[in-house]
């Protein structure tokens, strides 16, 4: 357990908080492990009292106050397992949503690179580690030397056997520890490069059957399960071995003390009772022992994920929390503004300078490549800003808290993605609100009369990404998302991409309706049709500001240019 407060502050102060509970845990294993000695009493007693005597009263009396001891241990064996769960539950209701967190900020990090969603299952892993026999025997082992003292008592052999028993148990287990952990870690890395590939097939499925690539997808994923199954047999042989030496060992150990109880009896030197206990009291004093080598495998599976959690709790600090403004008025100014690629580096976009008054509607253009999606993942947030500025209402845009830049924010993304859940789910951002902003929203996007006639109306059930529903359906509920509440700012990246002419002539008309009500949008669109709404017009060539100005003067200004696109300078 003292592994797991190391290295990361969340996680150990999370467990100092119940240190009352693994006190208590404590003070149970304690009066547990006394009540142990209840089988070596009773045989003690049997053998050296009941039957020198021939008392039957005694008997009884003896088996009615052991049957107490049994149920009192039973009793508080459970409460000892009940305690350790409700430590794992209060640790998940505290560090679950900042791993959640600190999970999200890393996939928005990486654009999902990255496996961060590992980091919940890797903490369940450990949650569920806390309640299991290894777990307990952490809080037994120390009763051990306890139980060789007995045996001391009983006879110095008996002790000084025990201490070797549970040397070479020790060493037993460590063995089986050190030759498999490098294959357990490797089959554990393996197991989730496997899922993860796995997982990516099955999201791809469309893709790889109309290009025919499953036999290819599927040899790949096979080299890695032969991979994963080559490190499992390697760690599975080695744990059969170990395995089966410690479980004949414990036996030989029973055998070896009673043959030495039995030698000493015949010297006068001890009772049969002593012998029958010191042989009951020797498996005592090994289970703990023998319960940490059966844990081996799982203490290798739950460190790497500790140090997965670690990592990343290390590597993504808890977001500060900042003040709430006013509401802005929809006005962007960015100020030699630059933003990276999130794991190269590279710039994305380089000295951007740009007033984009509130009320506007601007059309961003430019070939593939230059940075558009990019400008919006930066308006939005999802890319910070790495020099420069990007102010909103003349407040750095960092200033504003995310979840209040996003109630101002509508976002429809290139590729929409909706949640599992109800059509109005995903339209009112799974907010707990009344059906009036939901059917607004719809209504502002034309969708309203479209979603009436699915089944459920808007409490159809859509799978992930919207399954069931067709392109452009998907982008007009993403639309009627991101009119939600009528935001300030709305941000649409090829918003027309799937839709038809009712589609488009619907969201011209809710981008006309967004800015006459004195708000700001910003879209980005290959198609000209759409650039009529727009009363500005960004050309972005290289991640850089090639024009910028009234829609009628660039369009001018680019019909004017002999050169491509891609060379056009400033107006």
């Amino acid at each position: 357990m003292s592994k797991l407060t190391k290295q990361n502050p969340v996680i150990k102060t999370a467990l100092l908080e119940h240190r009352h509970w693994l006190k208590t845990i404590v003070v149970f294993s304690a009066a547990i492990n006394l009540l142990a000695l209840t089988p070596s009493i009773y045989m003690l007693q049997v053998y050296d009292r009941v039957l020198s005597s021939q008392s039957h009263s005694t008997l009884i009396a003896l088996t009615a106050l052991i049957i107490g001891m049994y149920v009192l241990a039973a009793t508080l064996e459970h409460h000892r397992a009940a305690t350790l769960t409700r430590i794992g539950n209060a640790l998940e209701q505290q560090l679950i949503g900042r791993l959640h967190t600190a999970a999200f900020q890393r996939a928005l990090k990486t654009q999902g690179k990255d496996n961060t969603g590992q980091a919940i299952r890797d903490f369940t892993l450990i949650r569920q580690f806390m309640t299991s026999q290894g777990a307990i025997a952490l809080f037994d082992t120390p009763w051990v030397l306890f139980y060789v003292a007995l045996l001391f008592a009983f006879h110095p052999l008996f002790g000084v056997m025990a201490l070797c028993c549970v040397g070479i148990s020790l060493g037993l287990s460590w063995m089986h520890l050190r030759s498999t952990r490098r294959h357990d870690e490797q089959s554990n890395s393996v197991g989730i490069l496997s899922a993860n590939t796995m997982n990516s097939t099955l999201q791809n499925s469309n893709s790889i059957q109309a290009m025919g690539l499953l036999p290819a997808m599927q040899s790949n994923w096979l080299n890695i399960q032969e991979q994963q199954t080559g490190h499992h047999t390697q760690s599975a042989d080695a744990t059969s071995v170990w395995s089966n030496s410690s479980k004949y060992f414990r036996m030989f150990v029973q055998s070896a003390a009673l043959g030495l109880g039995a030698y000493l009896v015949l010297d006068n030197a001890l009772t049969g009772g002593m012998m029958i206990a010191a042989s009951i009291l020797i498996g005592k004093a090994l289970a703990p022992v023998d319960t940490l080598a059966s844990a081996c495998k799982a203490w290798t599976s739950v460190r790497q994920a500790h140090e997965r959690v670690n990592q990343l709790l290390n590597n993504t600090p808890q977001p500060e929390e900042s003040t709430n403004l006013p509401t802005p008025k929809p006005s962007i100014e960015c100020r030699n503004m630059y933003v990276a690629a999130p794991l190269s580096g590279q710039w994305l976009l380089k000295n951007i300078q740009l007033q984009i008054p509130a009320g506007s509607t601007v059309g961003v253009i430019g070939p593939s490549g230059s940075g558009k999606t990019t400008l919006l993942h930066a308006l939005a947030g999802i890319l910070p800003v790495a020099q420069g500025r990007l102010e909103m209402d003349g407040a750095d845009i960092a200033q504003y808290p995310r979840s209040q830049l996003g109630a101002w924010t509508g976002y429809l993304a290139q590729h929409v993605e909706l949640f599992e859940g109800t059509v109005a789910q995903n339209i009112g951002r799974f907010e707990h609100d009344n059906d009036q902003h939901i059917v607004q929203a719809a209504m502002a996007a034309g969708v309203h009369q479209l979603v009436l006639k699915l089944p459920k109306g808007y409490d159809t059930p859509l799978g992930a990404q919207g399954e069931g529903l067709s392109g452009g359906m998907r982008q007009r509920i993403g639309l009627a998302r991101a009119l939600y509440k009528n935001p300030q700012l709305l941000l649409l990246d090829e918003p027309n991409a799937h839709l038809d002419e009712a589609g488009e002539a619907a969201l011209a008309k809710a981008i006309v309706q967004h800015q006459q009500q004195g708000n700001t949008a910003i879209l980005v669109t290959h198609k000209k049709s759409i650039l009529r709404v727009c009363n500005k017009l960004l050309v972005l060539n290289d991640g850089e500001v090639s024009v910028y100005g009234n829609t009628p003067e660039v369009l001018a200004h680019l019909q004017q240019q002999p050169t491509p696109l891609t060379q056009v300078k400033h107006a």
